[in-house]
């Protein structure tokens, strides 16, 4: 069989770069498809796409697999939102069915689940029908982390913890679900390889959850900084967020991720990832340890 080549939408992004190199790692080809090829290092193969767009012709379509990371987080109207993120992905597999490509791993979020509240869990969610009427692997993984150069919300977090003496926490005993880097690629590297068969969507997180005002505790720790932190009311939060967002001003962080951090799923079904083999460590100051995973043997 020839070898297989994924093509990464969002590849430039923290969990789509990662994934990246996770793939390489295993022995697979790479396609970059990212809205600037210039901003990929020297080496990788890159090309131009954004979400909306039609797909770029494919060649040896049958040997190839789409890895759909790509979201666009510069929305904050929900309709433009779900009409570049929903209609986009939509397109984006159409596009690739008509050229014969059939395999598909999109990479959702544990924020989506059915009454899902954060607008964000609900695109991930539409998006999903999608991939399931492809019969594609749909991975729900929790908040994503990894060493020191970690992007993504927790290099938020990890900012604010350790830059402010205090900080305010709002839903500060809320349950938060992690996912480290390295975990995840594996998941997804067996995913392409055909060693998961499952259409339901596949939970990639540690079953261990972390409060909200742990997770930045053990951000500041590992800074070396102990911050105060105060419980306060959500909306104290959301809605400076909500505000800023309203006259065009963006922040590091999202009124919607704020969302979803305070409406985690109640009943996360984590068997879901039990037949793939990929155990999932617990987020703490070790797994914070900056490293790169081992080679997943490709089997395809």
């Amino acid at each position: 069989m020839a070898k297989l080549t994924c093509y990464v939408t969002g590849a430039n992004g923290y969990v789509g770069n990662s994934l990246c190199k996770s793939l390489q790692s295993a022995g697979y080809r790479v396609v970059r498809l990212v809205r600037d090829p210039s901003k990929c290092k020297d080496g990788d193969e890159a090309v131009a796409y954004q979400l909306g767009d039609a797909l770029p012709e494919i060649s040896h379509a049958k040997d190839a697999c789409i890895v759909h990371c790509a979201y666009d987080f510069s929305c904050i109207d929900r309709d433009a939102l779900f009409k570049c993120n929903v209609e986009g992905s939509i397109r984006l597999f159409e596009d690739a069915r008509r050229q014969s490509i059939n395999r598909f791993v999109f990479i959702s979020s544990i924020s989506a689940y059915d009454d899902c509240k954060s607008i964000y869990g609900q695109a991930k969610l539409s998006v999903e029908q999608a991939v399931r009427k492809l019969g594609g692997v749909t991975i729900r993984p929790g908040i994503v982390y990894g060493g020191d150069k970690a992007g993504g919300m927790v290099a938020s977090l990890k900012k604010v913890a350790a830059k402010l003496p205090l900080i305010p926490v709002p839903g500060a005993s809320k349950p938060l679900y992690l996912c480290h880097e390295e975990d995840l690629g594996k998941l997804v590297c067996r995913a392409v390889g055909g060693q998961i068969a499952i259409t339901e969507p596949v939970i990639a997180a540690c079953p261990k959850p972390v409060s909200f005002a742990n997770v930045l505790r053990i951000l500041a720790a590992k800074e070396r900084k102990r911050p105060l932190l105060i419980p306060i009311p959500w909306q104290l939060a959301w809605c400076p967020l909500k505000l800023t967002e309203a006259v065009g001003i963006q922040l590091g962080f999202r009124s919607d991720s704020l969302v979803s951090l305070l409406n985690p799923n109640p009943r996360p079904d984590f068997r879901s990832a039990e037949p793939s083999g990929v155990e999932f460590r617990p987020f703490d100051l070790t797994s914070l340890t900056a490293t790169r995973p081992t080679a997943e043997r490709s089997r395809s």
